[in-house]
This record gives C-alpha cells, structure tokens and sequence, in this order.
C-alpha cells in the first residue's frame, strides 16, 4: 500500500513484484514502476531506427534501394506494388511519382513506423496566367527535391527568386513574358514554362491579416482598413463564411482558411486579385487529474492520469512536495493537508484543475496471538485481537471466508480448516493500513478407523489390520506407529498392518501429522487349536505300492485331504494314497466349536534305478563299449546277460567287445523292489560301401538331387559346399564335381565319391512357315531349328494350346477361319541330355476360301469369257460340276472328263445360246459339302 523502496537488482536475476489492492481500496486504480535508475538498464531501449540515407529523389523511370539503420531483423514494408519486397530491409523501390513509404519495425520493447519519402523529378511552371499591372503571383514548379536545383530566367527583376522552387513574380509593366525553370538533377534536367500576360489596369489594392494562431473560443479581425474603389468578397474552407467587409471577423472551432477576393471598380481591371488567411485554432490543453482523497501519513499519491500533449508545458503548484512539477502526472509526498494546482498551456491556450489531500494518520497492530504464526490441528479455535488508533476507524479481518466469528470486530475467534494470512485492517478515505497474522493449519484424513476392529481368530490365522484409503499428496508430512512388535509380518511404520498373533493381543496405531495426533486400538482374541493325529507319520514304499493312511482329532465332524489326486478319497479320515513320487499330504479337520487343526504325512517313494545306454551304441571292428554311462549306485544290483542269455557280469559298468551285433540285457534292482528289465542293440560296424545317384547334367538354371548311401547310420559332407545329408538340391552354373564322404556313425570309416555334374548353356530356337500365308485348308510347312544342335530332343508343335505335331519339321492344313487373320504356332524343343527347353511361335496368315460364279458366258474363240467354270481361291475342291438345258437334260458332266469346266459345246457341237442350269458341289476346306445351284446364259 505504499511505494517500494529502491531494489538493489543484480543483472541476470527475475524480480517479480507483487501488488496486493486491498479489495479494490487502492483509490487510483494505477501502479507505477519507474526501471530509469537501472544500469545497465532492466528493459532493453527501443533502437535509434533511421532511414539510411534519408529522403531522397530519383529521375522518372530510376530505382533506388531503401534500407533502415538499427538493429533488428523484424523490418515490415507497408505493401506497395513499387516495392520488390515487404519482408526484408532492403528493397528496391520503382515509383512513378514521389512517394511516401512506411516501414514497421518490431522489438521486444518497442514498435515503431519509419517513414521514407523518394521524390521524382518532376518540374511545371503551371498554366499561362493574366494579371493586372502590379500584381503579385506566386508560380510552384515543384517542391524542394534534395540534392536539385531550381533555375528560372524571365523579365529581369520581377522573380522574387531565381533558385527556389515557387518564386513571387511581379507584374511591373504591361504585355506578354515567358517565364522559364530549369529543375538541374544529379542524372537528369527538367524543364516548363509559362507565358505571364500583364494588362495595363491597375490591380486591386487591399489589406489582409497575417495567418493567425488562437485558442477556440476567441475572436480575429482578419482583414484591414478598406481601400476605396475596392469591392470584396470572403469565402472559406470548411465553407460557411462569406463576407463582403474588408475587415471582418470570425470565431472558428476549428483551423480555417479564408479566401478574399478583390475587384478593381476604378481601374477596370478584369481580372480580380486573390489573397488568403490561415486561422490555425488551438485547443486547450485536456486534463485528468486524481480526485479529491484522503492518504495515510507519510504515503504519496499520484496527482494525475493525463495523457500527455505535444506542445504542452505543465506546472504543478506547491512544488516543494512534488517530485517533477513540470509533468503532468507527478507524485507528491504531502506532510499536511495540501491543495496541488496544475497549470497546462499550449500556443496561448491555458487551463488549469486542483487536487484537495487530507493527511490522516491511522495504526493497526495484531496483539493476539502475539506471534507472527502459529500451527494449529484442524478444529482448534485462536482467540484474535486487533489494536486500532483511533479506535473509531471502519475496521476489516480478511479474509471473511466463515473462520471468523466477528470478521468486523477487533476481537474475535478464528477456526481456520486451512493454511491461512488473517489480515486486520483499518481505513478512512483513501487511507489504509493493515497487519497480519498466518496460521498453519495441520489435519488427519478425515477416517482413520481400523478393520476390522476387536475380533478372534484360530491360532496361526492372518489378520490385515487396515483404514480407509486418503489422498496422500494431501498429507505429505503424516507418520505410523505401530505397537507392540509380536506377530507383525510387515513394517510398524506403514498405515496397514499384516499380524499373525500366537496368542490374544492388543495393538496400538499412533498416527501424527504435524500439530494433529490420533490412536487407534485393535484386540485380536487368538483360539489355541487341538492336537491332530495322523499316522503313519512317514512312510517309505516302492513304486506302484499304496498305503493307509488314518487321521484322528477328539469330535471330529469333517477331514480334508492334500494333494487329493493320488488318495482313494479326499474327505475322510483314512484314504489309500497311490502315489508315483515322493509327497506331503496335508490333513485338515473341524471339531464342534473349535477351530480347524492341520497335521501333514510324508510318503517317500523309492525312485526307478537310473542307467544309461550309450547312444549311438555302436563300435568298430574289435573295439569295446562300456554298456552303462550312469554312476555306480550301492543301493542297485545290476544283473547283465547277452543274447542267449547267460550271464556276462553284475557290475553297474560292464565292458564289452562283441566280434558282431547282438543285443545285451540289463535286469536292475533298487532294494526290495521290483527290478526293472531293459536291453541294448551293441552295432559292430564293418567297412561300408558308398553308392551315389551318378553323374548328371543339367540346363542353366536348372536344379537336381544328388544322393548317396552308406549302408549303415553315418554322416555324409559335401563339397563344394560343406552341405550334410544323404542327399542335397544344387543349382551350379558351371560344369561341377560334387565329392561327398560318408562317415559311420561309429567314426571307425571315412570313404568318399565324386559325382559330375556338366551344365549346358542351353540352346536358341527359331521356327519358319512356308508359305505364311495361304487359304483355309491349305497346307504349310512348319520347321524348327536349334542353335546349336541338339543331338538328342524331342520336338512339338501347339497352336492355341492344342499339339498339331510332333518332329523339327511337320505339315499342317491351314484352319477354318471365319475372318482372314493371323494364326500362331508354337515350337517347342526340349533336350533330353540336359534338359533344356526353349519355345518361339510362328506367324500364319489365314485366309477363308471363297468362291464365285459367272451369270454368262461368251464360248466363241476370242480368248475371252469362252468357258463356264466355278471361280475359286486356292483351298477349294470342286466335288461336282453338271450343266443342264432348260428340258432338263444333261449337257455337260465333269465327272466324265475330270474337268470342272464347261466350254459351251455338247456332243463335241457349240450348243445353242440359251439359258442353262447348273449344280455344283465344292469343299471350301472345311470338310463340309457346299452346294451352287442357278442359271447361266449362253450367248454366240
């Protein structure tokens, strides 16, 4: 509620300033926080951005680059379509007229708008004008390009200025003057004129005002005295005032322009003259300063929130208690009551307001609890008690969150549920004052009963002592304490506990958290169980026996067997168990009112005698072969006999050297139990033969199996390759000897072969047709040739799938076609040495069969139309061919000549022009009987 004092920051460390408003009571609303005494300084400064290189001005048609001075990469060009770019610092701009551009620079700290101005070139000494004699005219060429120069020549003495951009010419004489400019650039000069025409009447004489600044609100004159012979005529912008007085006056709002016209009466000048005023209006300053308040002793106050003017001088009365008069929201440090004056002025415009503060001096302290905290349980009551001067004042605990009893009395009660800053305050006016006081609250979960509570159990029964479940992120702090230690199966220090008690105890769990403390008690009552008897106790048998077994408990009502699967029953008191490996049975049984007892049996089986058979059991020729590998075992008696079943020896490891196969038996025996019977094939292993599948050969490409035998159990190694097995699948690409060796199983032989496997690169098939192209039904030859030849193949021919022959050359008849096409054969070789096959196809053009009859003929010797036939395609076979006349008669039979062709006579005499009939039978190739009937005529 006050300033801070000076923080002594160090550089690289994060302040974090925290301001409390007291439920709104801070009267400004405002904080300030002044970062200028830091060095270096704790926010990074805007940079001094500049446009590089200024302003400047190109000829028409010229680029120029732009570009900012000033650290920092966030440089944005407003778009323009002149520009090259907009997100870069550098870009080329191509105006066709000057132009403003406007560039936004972006910092941590700052953000700014960087205006830069490319002029171009451009000069006009504007239209030709007429004035009077004596008249003055400002002509504007241009503006004031940088790095340009302005020259004018015209009537000598008559230019205000002959190197600025708007010289004032004066009319002095009568007729027509050129007036020339010459705008000189650093890579281009431009050039206007304009013609001056000067008229002998005198111009207007007059008087006018300076341009004027007021404050809004006051009143100007601004004409002058009147001229005789003179009319006038005002007008302004903004319009609304018109006014024929040569010295009027006006009250603007706002800045006005007024234009004056004057008319000559007494020269006859035609042409009046012009002339302006700018009445610029000034506002007066706008303030806002703090309202009348009332502050605490010794506190300061923040005298305005004004947004400070341009062009406006503050000053603030009395200065002596003011850290900076000259601002217009400065803090003033009052030791009284004090009346602040501000005094604002701008251009002649004055305003002024007053800010009343009453100094008061008020206290509160917190005399109960004389600490300044204190840790409570939850539940606990704190008696509080405020001291206030005066006693009189508006008096506030906070917070008013129902822990207190009277939140607005200096005395008071609090039962905080939760960690809390009571604060007692005092205010008056704008005036506060505060003290506090903070109270740690500690709290237990809510339940911490134990289940389940005082209860009996049979003896060596588990017991789960436990609560119900909390938050523990809630109570970090919180500790256990279990007592006393007998029977505990898990840690004193946890919130559960697991017991198994021997005898009725009590058990204690004290639970702390902080300034709360709880215990809770739980008695368990422990039942001593009665004596079970089981017999017999233990006992030995022999596999595949059984045994009885009996249980007995005084008043006995149920008995319950473990493990039940091997037990002739499992409920009763004296099951058979048949067990095949050594066991514990576990018997309970329940009496009336008592608890349930537990006894256990245990049931030794004697284990099989253990051997082991040499595996493979086989020998070389004159070697000899322990019969068993297992350790000697004293409880065994080992009996060993060959085939014809005389005994060979007793020892647990008997050495044999048998001169052939043969089996030999084994009878063992582990104490008084049944001996077990098992028997041994000794395989005496001779010199092996080797047979192989022989050499092969095969295409490229191509795969085969390759096999050997041994005649006996062995292992087989190929190589190349290093493959194992009596028999592999090889691929090679080369012609390649496979060697394979054969080692018995007995490692007494090591005998090898070698298998040849020859590989051909195979063979390049091609296949002709002669003729390719023929008519259904006839015949084509069809070869295929190898390269190289084959010596030993087999050779077939397919078209659409289906064999048409079989041999390198064959004869086929062209098929039936419904339209003329290509039909494709397909030759296929395959050589039976090595297996290599190859297929290629064969194009046929087939064309249907067609026939064609004439409807006369002309049999008279001209070498031309003189026989009657039936015209064909090659593939058609003529059947049958007779001519007839129209009585029906036969004049012509092929049959009888072999020749399907007619030549107009009958009997060997030309018959007689006429009409005749025919038929005609044909095959078209297709093995079916087509037959022709009609008429022809005969003409001589």
């Amino acid at each position: 509620d006050d300033f801070c004092s000076t923080i002594q920051c160090q550089e690289g460390e994060g302040y974090a300033v925290l301001i409390n408003d007291w439920g709104n009571a801070i009267q400004s609303g405002n904080i300030q926080i002044d970062w200028s005494p830091s060095d270096p300084a704790v926010l990074q400064a805007p940079n001094d951005f500049q446009v590089e290189g200024g302003d400047t001005a190109i000829c028409a048609g010229q680029a120029v680059e732009l570009g900012i001075i000033g650290a920092s990469d966030n440089i944005f060009w407003e778009d323009d379509p002149t520009l090259s770019c907009t997100a870069c610092p550098h870009p080329i701009a191509t105006p066709a007229e000057t132009t403003t551009y406007f560039a936004k620079v972006n910092g941590v700290c700052y953000d700014d708008t960087i205006a830069v101005t490319v002029y171009v070139f451009d000069v006009d000494a504007g239209p030709d004008l007429t004035v009077c004699l004596g008249e003055d005219i400002q002509i504007v060429a241009g503006s004031d390009y940088p790095n340009a120069t302005y020259v004018w020549s015209g009537v000598a003495g008559t230019l205000s200025c002959t190197d600025c951009p708007d010289p004032v010419v004066t009319a002095t004489q009568a007729g027509n003057f050129t007036y020339t400019v010459t705008l000189l650039g650093p890579e281009c000069t431009l050039s206007d004129q304009m013609t001056l025409t000067v008229l002998p009447q005198e111009a207007a004489q007059y008087n006018i005002s300076d341009d004027l600044q007021i404050c809004v609100g006051d009143t100007v004159s601004i004409g002058g005295d009147a001229v005789p012979g003179m009319t006038y005529s005002w007008s302004s912008e903004p319009p609304g005032f018109a006014s024929t007085e040569a010295n009027p006056t006006v009250t603007p709002s706002e800045t006005t322009v007024y234009y004056l016209e004057i008319q000559n009466t007494l020269s006859g000048c035609p042409m009046p003259s012009q002339d302006s005023v700018l009445v610029e209006v000034n506002l007066p300053p706008v303030l806002n300063v703090q309202s009348d308040t009332t502050i605490c002793e010794g506190d300061s106050i923040l005298l305005g929130y004004t947004e400070e003017e341009a062009g406006v001088m503050y000053a603030w009365s009395p200065a002596g208690e003011i850290d900076d008069p000259a601002s217009a929201n400065p803090t003033a440090f009052p030791s009284g009551d004090t009346q602040f004056i501000l005094a604002a002025s701008r251009d002649g415009c004055f305003a002024y307001d007053t800010v009343d503060v009453q100094v008061v001096n008020i206290s509160v302290a917190i005399q109960a609890p004389a600490e300044d905290s204190l840790a409570i349980c939850q539940g606990e009551v704190i008696d509080l008690q405020a001291n206030v001067q005066p006693a009189d004042l508006n008096f506030t605990w906070m917070p008013d969150d129902g822990s207190l009893a009277s939140p607005s009395s200096p005395q008071t009660t609090a039962a905080p549920l939760n960690t809390t800053l009571y604060i007692a305050e005092v205010s008056t006016g704008g005036c506060v004052r505060s003290d506090s006081f903070y109270v740690a609250v500690d709290s237990l979960p809510a339940d911490l009963s134990v289940f389940p509570s005082d209860t009996t159990i049979c003896q060596g029964e588990l017991v789960l002592l436990q609560s119900p479940i909390y938050e523990p992120a809630h109570f970090p702090n919180i500790t256990f304490q279990w007592t006393p230690e007998e029977g505990m199966l898990t840690g004193d220090s946890l919130y559960n506990l697991l017991v198994q008690p021997n005898d009725t105890i009590t058990y204690v769990r004290l639970t702390q958290n902080g300034e709360c403390t709880d215990a809770e008690e739980v008695t368990i009552n422990v039942i001593e169980a009665s004596a079970l008897e089981v017999t017999p106790q233990q006992a030995t048998i022999c596999p595949g026996d059984s045994v009885q077994l009996t249980a007995f408990v005084e008043g006995g009502q149920s008995y319950e067997w473990e493990p039940a699967g091997s037990l002739s029953c499992a409920d009763c008191p004296d099951p058979i168990a048949f067990p095949t490996t050594s066991v514990i049975y576990m018997v309970s049984a329940e009496a009336d009112g008592e608890c349930p007892v537990e006894a256990s049996v245990q049931i030794t089986v004697i284990s099989q005698p253990e051997y082991e058979f040499p595996d493979p059991a086989v020998i070389c020729e004159g070697e000899s072969i322990v019969l068993n590998l297992a350790q000697a075992n004293p409880d065994y008696t080992y009996s060993w006999s060959d085939a014809s079943g005389q005994l060979i020896s007793t020892e647990a490891q008997p050495e044999v050297q048998p001169a052939e196969t043969q089996y030999y038996y084994l009878s063992i025996q582990n104490l008084d139990c049944d001996p077990v019977v098992d028997s041994v094939l000794v395989e005496v292993v001779a010199q092996p033969q080797l047979t192989t599948s022989g050499d092969a050969a095969i295409c490229l490409g191509n795969s085969i199996s390759l096999s050997a035998n041994g005649g006996v159990s062995g292992d087989y190694v190929w190589e190349p390759g290093g493959e194992s097995g009596s028999e592999i699948v090889v691929s090679p690409t080369l012609p390649t000897s496979y060697v394979v060796s054969f080692t018995d199983a007995g490692g007494c032989f090591t005998i090898s072969d070698t298998l040849f496997v020859d590989v051909s690169t195979g063979f390049v098939l091609t296949a002709e047709a002669e003729p390719d192209t023929v008519y259904i039904g006839q015949e084509v030859a069809l070869s295929m040739l190898t390269d190289p030849l084959i010596t030993g193949g087999s050779f077939q021919w397919e078209s659409e799938g289906n064999p048409v022959g079989q041999g390198q050359q064959i004869i086929v008849e062209a098929p039936v076609v419904e339209e003329e096409g290509y039909v494709s054969y397909t030759a296929i070789a395959i050589d039976d040495i090595y297996g290599c096959t190859d297929t290629t196809s064969v194009l046929v053009y087939v064309i249907p069969t067609a026939v064609a009859i004439p409807s006369l003929f002309t049999p008279n010797g001209d070498g031309l139309n003189d026989n009657f036939h039936l015209y064909t395609s090659e593939g058609v076979d003529v059947l049958a061919f007779r001519v007839y006349n129209r009585w029906g008669q036969l004049v012509y039979d092929a049959a009888d000549t072999g020749l399907p062709v007619w030549d107009g006579t009958q009997n060997g005499q030309p018959a007689p022009s006429d009409v005749y009939v025919y038929y005609i039978e044909y095959d078209l190739g297709d093995g079916e009987v087509h037959v022709l009937k009609g008429d022809v005529t005969l003409l001589r």
